[in-house]
C-alpha cells in the first residue's frame, strides 16, 4: 500500500532534518539572517514548545498521512505567530496548543513592558504582523486548544479534521476545504470571513460562522470549483481509509452540467442546514438569510435540472422542475416570508392598478381626482367598498379584496414573526 500521502510540498527537493537540535540551530539562522525556513523534511521529529514566530516557512513537510499508523503526530505547544506559510503539510497530526495567531501586541499587553519609552511603546503597538498560510495541507487533523485569531488563509486543505476549544475569531478564509469538519467545544468564529469554501457535512457542536460571514460557498462558484477544490493537480483529495472517492461524481466525469447541478444542490443543502442550526439558536436574521440562500440555489438546481432533462428529451421531468422553479420565483416575489417590503410592493401594485382601472371607468376628467381614485382603491383591497364595486362590477372588485385581505394577513404574519424572534 502507497504510504506518504501529502498535498502541496515537493516532496522531491526536501532535506530530512535529524535532530530537534539541527531544527533550533536552522531556525535561529532563519531569523538572524532573514531568511526562509525551507525544503525541510521535520516528518520524523517530536517537535514541542518551540518558538516559530515571524518565519517564512516554505515547501516543509511537519508530517504525512500513513494509514498504517494508528494515531496522529502530535505538535505540541509551537509559536507560529506572525509566520508565513507557503506550501506546508501537516497532514495527520494533533496540534495541541500551536498559536497561529496575527502577531500584533495588545495596548495593555504593551504597558506591562516597564522598561520601554513611549516612542517604542508606539512601534510596539504599530507593529503588527498577520500570519499569512498559502497552500497549506491540515487534512485529517486534530486541532486542540489552538489558536487562528485574524489569520489569513488561502487555498486550505481541513477535510475530515476536528476543533476543539479552538479560536478562529478574525480569520480570513479563502478557498478552504472543510468538508466532514467538525467544530466542537468552545471553538468560535467571531468575525471571521470565508470565501469560497467548502462546508458540506461540516458539524458544529455550539458555535458556528455567521451567515453574514459567509460569502459564497465553493459550490457556487464552478470556476474554483473546478479549478481548485477538484482540479488543483498538487491537491491531493485521498480519503481516511486511503482511498479516493468523490461525493461529485459527474465533476471526476468532466461532466460540467452534471456537476453543476450536483454543486448547487449540495449548496442548498448547506444554506438549508444553517438555517435550521441559527433558527434553534434564536439567530432568526441568519437564519432568513440562510434561507434565502438556500433557495436560489434551489432554483439554479431546478433551472438546470430541468435543462439536462430537456436535452434527454424527458419533457415530463423538465416541467416538473421548471415548476419548482416557478414557485421559488413566487416565493422571491414575496421576500420568502420574511420581508414586508415585498408585500407593501405588491399592496402598492394592486391599488394603483385598480385605482387606474376606477377612475377610467368613472372618466373622472379633474387632475385631483386620483387621489380619490387610489383612496377608493385602497379602500376596497381592505374590504369591499360599495362605491368601488358598483363601478368596476362585482366580480372585479371581489377579486380585489380578496388578493388584498391575502396580502394584508401575509403581512400580518410576518410582522408577527418579526416580533415574536426579534428579527
Amino acid at each position: 500500500m502507497e504510504t506518504g500521502y501529502t498535498s502541496f510540498v515537493e516532496k522531491d527537493t526536501l532535506t530530512k532534518v535529524l535532530s530537534i537540535d539541527e531544527l533550533e540551530v536552522r531556525i535561529d539562522d532563519c531569523k538572524s539572517l532573514g531568511i526562509p525556513l525551507y525544503d525541510l523534511d521535520l516528518e520524523g521529529l517530536d517537535i514541542r514548545d518551540i518558538d516559530m514566530s515571524n518565519l517564512h516557512i516554505r515547501n516543509v513537510l511537519f508530517n504525512s498521512f500513513n494509514p498504517t499508523k494508528t494515531a496522529p503526530k502530535e505538535i505540541f505547544n509551537i509559536n507560529f505567530k506572525g509566520c508565513t506559510f507557503e506550501k506546508v503539510c501537516f497532514s495527520y497530526c494533533k496540534l495541541v496548543r500551536c498559536n497561529f495567531d496575527s502577531d500584533k501586541i495588545t495596548k495593555r499587553e504593551a504597558i506591562k513592558h516597564k522598561d520601554m519609552s513611549n516612542a517604542d511603546n508606539d512601534a510596539v503597538l504599530a507593529s503588527e504582523r498577520p500570519t499569512y498560510l498559502n497552500e497549506v495541507d491540515f487534512f485529517f487533523c486534530q486541532f486542540d486548544t489552538c489558536r487562528f485569531r485574524n489569520t489569513k488563509f488561502n487555498i486550505i486543505d481541513f477535510r475530515y479534521s476536528r476543533f476543539t476549544d479552538c479560536s478562529l475569531g478574525g480569520c480570513d478564509v479563502n478557498v478552504g476545504d472543510f468538508y466532514m469538519s467538525a467544530f466542537c467545544g468552545t471553538t468560535n468564529f467571531y468575525n471571521s470571513k470565508f470565501h469560497s469554501c467548502s462546508l458540506t457535512n461540516a458539524t458544529f457542536e455550539q458555535h458556528c460562522p455567521s451567515i453574514f460571514n459567509i460569502d459564497k460557498l465553493a459550490q457556487e462558484d464552478y470556476q474554483v470549483y473546478h479549478d481548485i477544490i477538484i482540479g488543483a493537480k498538487n491537491w491531493s483529495k485521498h480519503n481516511p481509509c486511503a482511498g479516493y472517492s468523490h461525493v461529485n461524481e459527474a465533476e471526476d466525469n468532466n461532466n460540467e452540467l452534471e456537476s453543476q447541478i450536483h454543486n448547487h444542490h449540495e449548496a442548498y443543502r448547506v444554506y438549508a442546514t444553517l438555517s435550521g442550526i441559527y433558527n434553534g439558536k434564536g439567530f432568526f436574521r441568519e437564519s432568513n438569510q440562510a434561507y434565502r440562500l438556500a433557495k436560489r440555489n434551489e432554483a439554479e438546481y431546478n433551472m438546470l435540472a430541468a435543462k439536462k432533462c430537456r436535452k434527454a428529451h424527458n419533457y415530463k421531468q423538465m416541467f416538473r422542475h421548471l415548476w419548482k422553479r416557478f414557485t421559488i420565483g413566487i416565493s422571491w416575489c414575496f421576500g420568502y416570508g420574511y420581508k414586508i417590503p415585498y408585500v407593501l410592493f405588491w399592496i402598492c401594485v394592486l391599488v394603483m392598478v385598480f385605482g387606474v382601472f376606477y377612475k377610467y371607468k368613472e372618466q373622472l376628467e379633474q387632475e385631483h381626482e386620483w387621489s380619490v381614485a387610489f383612496a377608493r382603491s385602497l379602500n376596497n383591497t381592505l374590504g369591499p367598498f360599495d362605491k368601488f364595486t358598483s363601478s368596476v362590477g362585482e366580480w372585479c372588485g371581489s377579486m380585489q379584496s380578496t388578493v388584498g385581505i391575502l396580502l394584508v394577513g401575509f403581512m400580518g404574519f410576518i410582522i408577527a414573526n418579526r416580533i415574536r424572534n426579534n428579527a
